[in-house]
């Protein structure tokens, strides 16, 4: 029941905070930073440093040392001295983020984080909440501005907000913690991750089969045509029309022009023929079958919902059908049909 009531506070006084930051520091392109956005207080260190300042104090007086008292009064300057070097550490330091950020559901996607100043700041650690640290030892010192590479993983796919900037410095002598939370109008598309497995094609009804459920489900393939291959030598029988009369007016003899079918592997992919009946499992297996036919250079279309994208190849439409995996929603009449073409 503590840890409950514990939990429910902790949570409150977060949302509360969220949208008090929200208010005073919202999300801009470009953050400055400057006393409304700078966070200071001692780190560990700093409280049992103060607390050694104190104790000097209190046996300085009563022992009426004035040599003790002297090293009180020149580590509490010592203490007040690093509060400042700290908060200017951080203060006249502007921050950039921009641009569009992709990348797949529990992979490290970087983002580039770009730091301007004219003078130098040091010892800045730079993450997204709840996300792995990135430490600058120096940044700013002058027009050229410094590129910092921080990873955001995300755990879902979909458009993502991203998380507020979390920059920290504990420079100098480690007293003090100086911090600052920033927000971007900035979001990611995550694309599912790519769930492999094992796809077996029937051919003779063109179905994807799935060997753990022993189910089959559809998949469309559609053959080539007939086209033109090379010239070959004029042969008596052979037909009319497939003679090179430009060859033949050009005094290069009698030539005839041969055809064969050439196979183009065109393939329409749908969610709802992904052996799975989870939705996100569907929608992870389909990434992996558009990764892999890009790669092998297919021409393939994809059919997700009520959303059809027409067969094509290339980086822009392997872009398009990821963004389209992403930025797909299920309301609840898809769910119950998809569970029921999983389960049957």
């Amino acid at each position: 029941m503590v840890k409950y009531f514990k939990n429910a506070l902790s949570g409150l006084f977060r949302v509360r905070f969220e949208r008090w930051l929200d208010s005073r520091m919202p999300a801009k392109v470009r953050q400055n930073l400057s006393g409304r956005n700078i966070f200071i207080l001692p780190s560990k260190f700093g409280f049992i440093f103060c607390l050694f300042v104190i104790l000097l104090f209190v046996l300085a007086t009563n022992y009426q040392n004035n040599l003790i008292l002297f090293f009180a009064y020149l580590h509490s300057s010592l203490f007040v001295s690093a509060m400042f070097h700290s908060f200017f550490n951080l203060r006249g330091l502007s921050i950039e983020l921009s641009g569009e950020f992709k990348g797949y559901a529990n992979d490290s996607i970087a983002v580039p984080v770009t730091l301007l100043s004219q003078k130098c700041h040091y010892s800045l650690a730079l993450n997204f909440v709840k996300q792995q640290k990135v430490v600058c030892q120096k940044a700013g010192c002058g027009s050229k501005p410094t590129k910092v590479v921080v990873p955001y993983i995300a755990n879902a796919r979909g458009i993502i907000p991203l998380e507020r900037l979390i920059i920290t410095s504990e420079y100098s002598l480690g007293l003090f913690k100086c911090w600052t939370k920033l927000a971007f109008p900035v979001s990611i598309t995550v694309y599912p991750q790519a769930l492999a497995f094992q796809q077996n094609i029937d051919p003779s009804n063109n179905k994807l089969i799935d060997d753990k459920n022993e189910k089959s489900h559809s998949i469309n393939r559609h053959s080539g045509v007939d086209e033109f291959i090379e010239l070959s030598r004029y042969r008596q029988g052979e037909s009319i029309s497939k003679i090179a009369w430009k060859h033949l007016a050009k005094g290069q003899g009698w030539l005839t022009k041969q055809y064969g079918e050439r196979y183009s592997d065109i393939v329409s992919y749908s969610l709802q023929d992904m052996p799975a009946s989870d939705i996100e499992i569907k929608l992870q297996m389909l990434c992996f079958i558009i990764l892999q036919s890009h790669h092998k250079g297919d021409v393939y279309g994809v059919v997700v919902g009520a959303t059809k994208l027409s067969a094509s190849s290339g980086q822009q439409h392997l872009l398009q059908c990821l963004t389209t995996l992403a930025q797909y929603e299920v309301n609840p009449l898809e769910r119950s049909s998809f569970e029921k073409v999983g389960g049957k």
